[in-house]
C-alpha cells in the first residue's frame, strides 16, 4: 500500500489521505487506522513549470500506473501525471 504525498488541512486529526492499493489481493483498513505519518512542510518558492516540447514515452511501469487510474480523468492530466512521475522516480 501507498501513500501519496499531497497538502492537507492545518490539523493533525481526520485528516484525508489517498492511498493506493498496487497488488491483486485486498487490503481492509478499519477507519482510525494509522497509514501514513504526517510531516510539516514550508512554502519555499514558487517555481514556474514548463511542459517539455518533446515527450519520451513513459516507463512501462508508469504508464500502467496512469492507465489504471479512474477514468474520470483526462488525457491531458494523465500525460501530465506520466511527465510528474517519470520526473521524480
Amino acid at each position: 500500500m501507498h501513500d501519496s504525498l499531497t497538502v492537507v488541512p492545518e490539523r493533525s486529526e481526520n485528516v484525508p489521505v489517498r492511498v493506493a492499493d498496487l497488488t491483486e489481493d485486498t487490503m481492509p483498513i478499519r477507519a482510525g487506522t494509522i497509514v501514513a505519518n504526517l510531516d510539516v512542510a514550508e512554502e519555499c518558492g514558487i517555481e514556474e513549470l514548463t511542459t517539455p516540447k518533446h515527450r519520451p514515452e513513459p516507463n512501462p511501469v508508469i504508464q500502467q500506473m496512469v492507465d489504471n487510474v479512474d477514468s474520470s480523468l483526462e488525457r491531458a492530466a494523465g500525460k501530465q501525471l506520466a511527465d510528474l512521475l517519470t520526473e521524480f522516480s
